[in-house]
């Protein structure tokens, strides 16, 4: 298998969310491909969905300081980090690591938008818009996922009118964005119960 064959078979894992396949296929492209530091990443992420912790802290941490890896590698690196502390409950230190990841690409939504998800999901609804209203003036990116989670702050705080205008707006840009379809349904819902008890 030559590496360009493991690197498609790490691909096809990952979008297939198959994590043990991932892991394996990942230590297999390494062993034949040790400087290829990238690959480190989705061997993380096959860690951490496995709850293997601290193996993907680990790992990443690792990756990291590899002297060969490039810059948009390390920020990758830190925004999967910050996933893995945020799902360990460490927000502070995934904070951290999100705060990185931007220093190192602060035109990538990605790190932006996940930093933004991380306050939306402990309840930090202002803290979470400036995150994703940040992405949203980024040159190019998933703009579609930042207006879903800007709408999503918006519907926690019981402002349906705004959560109604993002979620439209990230239909728009991805008509086929199922769970923005389903916060669009939510929204005008909850709007509408409201309207009639007044």
């Amino acid at each position: 298998m030559t590496g360009e064959d493991s690197w498609a078979q790490i691909e096809e894992a990952h979008n297939k969310d198959q994590w043990a396949s991932l892991l394996e296929v990942c230590a297999l492209h390494l062993k034949k491909n040790p400087d290829h530091s990238q690959a480190q990443i989705p061997q993380a992420i096959a860690l951490r969905h496995l709850k293997r912790f601290d193996e993907a802290v680990a790992l990443l941490q690792k990756t990291y300081t590899d002297p060969n890896a490039s810059e948009k590698c390390k920020s990758q690196c830190q925004t999967e980090l910050g996933e893995t502390l945020q799902e360990m409950g460490r927000f502070d230190d995934a904070r951290r690591a999100y705060d990185e990841a931007y220093r190192l690409a602060p035109k990538s939504t990605v790190a932006i938008i996940y930093r933004g998800v991380m306050e939306l999901r402990v309840g930090e609804f202002s803290e979470a818009r400036q995150w994703l209203n940040r992405a949203l003036e980024c040159p190019e990116g998933d703009f579609d996922e930042a207006h879903f989670n800007v709408g999503s702050t918006y519907l926690c705080e019981g402002n349906y009118e705004k959560a109604i205008e993002h979620y439209q707006k990230a239909i728009t840009l991805d008509p086929n964005y199922d769970i923005a379809w389903e916060g669009l349904a939510d929204a005008k819902r909850a709007l509408e119960i409201r309207e009639q008890s007044k």
